[in-house]
């Protein structure tokens, strides 16, 4: 099976940016893990019989109808315990979502700092006084 990963950020619980990747197994799934909390992952399936259009789709289409979905319904709010059917004529979510994976130990002012990841380490050296 062909996986690949995405992340992004959203609007979490009281209105705080969460950040997110997104597992997508070609076809098959999406599963959103939330960086830095300890909330279980949450994953949305692709029904059976979807039709040529979300055979054809890529990897890139299947997460942002997963996040469209998500947040349509609240799902990143309760992260639900049972998977979800993927909504496959829903809309597609238009924000940032990159290819790859977050850097461990990054803040979401990191990750966003002038659109690329930036290390803990580099913040840092950026921060220090004098």
């Amino acid at each position: 099976m062909r996986t690949t990963e995405f992340k992004f950020c959203t609007r979490g619980l009281k209105d705080q940016e969460a950040r997110y990747s997104a597992i997508v197994v070609h076809h098959i799934s999406v599963t959103f893990i939330r960086i830095g909390s300890q909330k279980r992952p949450f994953c949305l399936i692709v029904p059976r019989g979807s039709g040529d259009s979300v055979l054809h789709a890529d990897a890139e289409d299947l997460a942002r109808m997963a996040v469209a979905q998500s947040l349509r319904d609240g799902l990143f709010d309760v992260h639900p315990a049972e998977a979800i059917d993927l909504d496959v004529n829903g809309f597609r979510w238009d924000g940032d979502l990159t290819a790859g994976q977050w850097l461990h130990g990054s803040s979401v002012s990191q990750a966003r700092r002038g659109g690329k990841d930036v290390s803990p380490v580099e913040l840092e050296m950026e921060e220090a006084p004098g």
